[in-house]
């Protein structure tokens, strides 16, 4: 059996939970990685150029893509617009999330429901049976909380600490890769603001920004390997190694 089957049972069993707890945000909601190497010289865009470029949008209808993500499987679906939130997407995801001593000592599920806006922004994190949620906070910010473990071995007890961060809606860091997997395009442009919601680095000022196959995350330099569609086919790190790999993608409308 593949090793993703458990999760996406768990993801189809648990969305009637997650559309009542995101029901619930919906009122407040407005309507509308490790360091690596920086940018080699003259890959590198200004400052100037950077602030020129277009948020990055999501396609209009769903999407599915699978395929490893730091060399473990994921699958993901995004869905159309819901009018139950505002118009805005609901992402189901079966990862390996990142070890808690990466991200703060944090723990996260591996099948949350994230909602995003049309520039893939988070809304809002439904980590379904565990603590670590995000929620809005006004029009900008957000309540976060999270999953830590007290004690150690046999002893550990999760507890829940929360936390608001503010500055304006963005990506999350570590779901960064998966987000240009599913809004690059060859030939295109972007930039967004990013912030790592549960891990250490919340206080940093961080983008993502991509210009044609040259993407940078949190100021480390990548490269994005296009499919026949122009889609995202691979993320590659600074080394050549694989970050992101899409094995099949299945994506409603027109390429």
């Amino acid at each position: 059996m593949s090793p993703l089957i458990p999760a996406v049972v768990r993801l189809a069993r648990g969305l009637g939970v997650a559309l009542a707890l995101h029901a619930g945000l919906a009122a407040a909601v407005p309507a509308a990685v490790a360091p690596a190497p920086a940018v080699a010289p003259g890959t590198a865009t200004t400052p100037a150029q950077r602030a020129h470029a277009p948020l990055p949008s999501l396609p209009p209808r769903t999407v599915e893509l699978d395929g490893t993500w730091n060399g473990q499987p994921f699958w993901a679906r995004l869905l159309p617009p819901d009018a139950h939130f505002a118009n805005h997407r609901v992402l189901q995801l079966s990862w390996a999330p990142p070890a808690p001593e990466t991200i703060g000592g944090v723990h996260l599920v591996d099948c949350p429901f994230i909602l995003l806006d049309d520039h893939a922004r988070i809304i809002a994190w439904n980590g379904r049976d565990g603590m670590s949620q995000v929620e809005p906070l006004g029009v900008d910010g957000y309540r976060v909380s999270r999953e830590l473990a007290r004690g150690s071995g046999a002893d550990a007890q999760p507890v829940a600490t929360t936390r608001t961060i503010g500055g304006g809606r963005g990506w999350d860091l570590h779901l960064a890769p998966l987000l240009v997997a599913l809004s690059w395009q060859a030939g295109t442009r972007a930039q967004v603001h990013l912030i790592d919601l549960y891990g250490d680095r919340a206080a940093e000022l961080l983008q993502v920004h991509w210009d044609q196959d040259q993407v940078q995350i949190a100021g480390v330099a990548m490269l994005a390997v296009a499919d026949e569609q122009g889609h995202l086919r691979s993320l590659l790190s600074p080394g050549g190694a694989v970050l992101l790999h899409v094995a099949h993608a299945h994506r409603e409308g027109p390429p």
